[in-house]
């Protein structure tokens, strides 16, 4: 299963188009956690969610396989 986190590295989705990625797990009968569903940790799902100018950083460090929390 793709991610938002692999997708978005992909170049098959863009930044401003996670919101569509939660949507999707709302409305899915996935039993992983919206974190996981995304391709994020909890720690870089609540650095999301706490303030979005993060994605870009937490896309960047999965990009480059480091650990940012």
């Amino acid at each position: 299963m793709t991610n938002f986190i692999d997708d978005v590295i992909d170049g098959k989705t863009k930044l401003d188009e996670i919101d569509d990625y939660v949507e999707k797990w709302h409305n899915s009968d996935s039993h992983c956690s919206v974190s996981e569903y995304l391709g994020m940790t909890e720690e870089e799902y609540f650095l999301w969610v706490e303030n979005d100018f993060y994605l870009k950083y937490i896309i960047s460090a999965h990009e480059k396989d480091i650990n940012i929390n």
